[in-house]
């Protein structure tokens, strides 16, 4: 059964490690994102969030001493796994990595979504660019998620509805199902 839930998040996962809604967050504090395909970010990488090709991590610069911050080793998320690591990443360049908790797996991915419904709930540029994205990019817009013959008892959000037609409301329920659900997912693997 936590395949089946997996799968069905993969897509927002993936969508909240866009370079487009992470620049929105980053830039308003100075800082960069960076594609690589290597595990450590170029030596003069200054701050920001680092994708790997594989991991995301929050990375300072100070004095030339570069400091890497991974929600692998800090174990707020469990080694391997593909969820929200872009959150965790930008939740540290923050300064709200104090939030989690190491070793609560399920808690942490509380937190990281609660992180998205609160910024979205209050930030209508965010929240516009986000539904933008989600309605114009192929990838997504046509994706019907949690459709009731797979989900039986556990649907209850919006009948087969394809993610182009989301509002703020729809994808606030979603949002809140994966954190009511967040057991689920602490051993996703990325599909």
């Amino acid at each position: 059964m936590d395949d089946l839930y997996c799968n069905e998040i993969d897509w927002i996962v993936d969508f909240f490690g866009t370079d487009v809604i992470l620049q929105y967050f980053i830039s308003k504090y100075g800082g960069k994102i960076e594609i690589g395909n290597k595990r450590n970010p170029p030596s003069n990488f200054k701050n920001g969030l680092y994708f790997s090709g594989a991991h995301w991590y929050c990375v300072t610069n100070i004095n030339g001493k570069i400091t890497k911050i991974d929600s692998y080793e800090n174990n707020h998320q469990i080694k391997g796994t593909a969820h929200f690591c872009q959150t965790f990443a930008l939740m540290y360049y923050l300064g709200l990595g104090k939030l989690f908790i190491e070793n609560d797996y399920e808690y942490n991915i509380k937190v990281a979504i609660q992180f998205w419904i609160d910024n979205l709930q209050n930030d209508k540029v965010l929240r516009t660019l986000l539904l933008n994205e989600l309605k114009t990019e192929p990838m997504y817009a046509d994706r019907i998620v949690l459709d009731d013959k797979k989900f039986g008892e556990y649907y209850r959000l919006n009948k087969s509805k394809k993610i182009k037609n989301y509002t703020w409301t729809d994808l606030k329920k979603f949002l809140l199902w994966i954190q009511n659900n967040s057991h689920y997912f602490i051993n996703c693997k990325q599909s």
